[in-house]
C-alpha cells in the first residue's frame, strides 16, 4: 500500500475575505442608513398634527399598567403613525379631561376624551398578534385623522377597566370649561 503525501490546502486567501467581508459589511450599513432615511421621512410625512397637548385634571383612578402597542390611521392596522411613538410600557391614568398614557422613555400620549370616538378589542395590530383576550383598540381624532392606539394588558381584568373607562367617555361626553359668572 502507497501512502500519498497530501498537500495542506490554502485555507484562506486572507485579500479576498477581506474584501468580501468589507463589502458585506458596507451593505448592511446601507441598508440600516436606508430603513432609518425612510422612518425620518414617514415622519415627515405624518406631521400633520401636533400631539394633543396634555390637560391637567384630576385622576380619576388609579394608574393601569399595560403596553402601549402603538397608533395606526383607522382602516389600516399596519400603517404605523411614527410621532405616536414606538412600542413601550406603559400607565393608563382616566382624567376628568381624557385618558392619559404615560409611556416610558416617550412623550406621553394624551387623548382627549372629546376626541374618542370607539373602543373594542382586537387579536393584534402593527403585525404583533396577542393571544387570548387581545388588545384595546381605542378608536380617535387627532388633527384631521382618524386613529386607532392599541395597548394591551397581561391582566384580562386591567382591559375590561379601560374597556369601561373609555366606555364612560362615550357615554357622557367631558363638561364644558365654565365660563365666568359676568360674561353674557
Amino acid at each position: 500500500m502507497v501512502t500519498a503525501i497530501s498537500e495542506q490546502a490554502v485555507v484562506t486567501d486572507w485579500p479576498t475575505r477581506l474584501l468580501l467581508t468589507g463589502a458585506t459589511l458596507a451593505v448592511i450599513v446601507l441598508a440600516l442608513l436606508l430603513l432609518r432615511r425612510g422612518w425620518r421621512r414617514r415622519a415627515k410625512r405624518q406631521e400633520w398634527a401636533p400631539l394633543p397637548e396634555v390637560t391637567q385634571s384630576p385622576s380619576l383612578a388609579n394608574a393601569v399598567t399595560g403596553k402601549y402597542i402603538g397608533t395606526v390611521r383607522a382602516g389600516d392596522w399596519l400603517d404605523r403613525i411614527v410621532a405616536g411613538g414606538a412600542m413601550a410600557r406603559s400607565k393608563v391614568v382616566p382624567t376628568a379631561a381624557g385618558l392619559v398614557l404615560d409611556r416610558d422613555g416617550e412623550p406621553i400620549l394624551f387623548l382627549p376624551a372629546a376626541q374618542l370616538e370607539a373602543v373594542e378589542t382586537a387579536p393584534g395590530m402593527l403585525q404583533k398578534v396577542f393571544g387570548g383576550h387581545g388588545i384595546v383598540a381605542i378608536t380617535w381624532t387627532w388633527g384631521q385623522s382618524k386613529v386607532v392606539t392599541g395597548i394591551w394588558f397581561a391582566d384580562p381584568a386591567d382591559q375590561k377597566l379601560v374597556i369601561d373607562w373609555i366606555e364612560d367617555y362615550l357615554v357622557k361626553p367631558p363638561e364644558a370649561p365654565a365660563q365666568g359668572e359676568g360674561s353674557q
